[in-house]
């Protein structure tokens, strides 16, 4: 059996200490540009993520799974 990879790519914001720096007004404006109205939080990519490690998902070969919140 190979072992599965994948590779993350995209542009996505998530609310972190990282981002902390960028202020409240920051973040208010850019969720607004989401239609899920807020920033992703780190636990919001573990559901694919998990998905995709499991033998539920063996048969994927290659797709891309957004986990953005649907930016506009």
């Amino acid at each position: 059996m190979s072992v599965p990879s994948f590779s993350v790519e995209g542009k996505v914001t998530i609310v972190t200490g990282a981002t902390a720096g960028l202020g409240p007004d920051f973040v208010d404006q850019y969720s607004r540009t989401i239609p899920l109205q807020r920033a992703a939080q780190p636990d919001d990519h573990l559901g694919p993520a998990i998905f995709l490690a499991l033998d539920a998902s063996a048969y994927i070969t290659g797709a891309i799974v957004p986990s953005d919140g649907g930016p506009q």
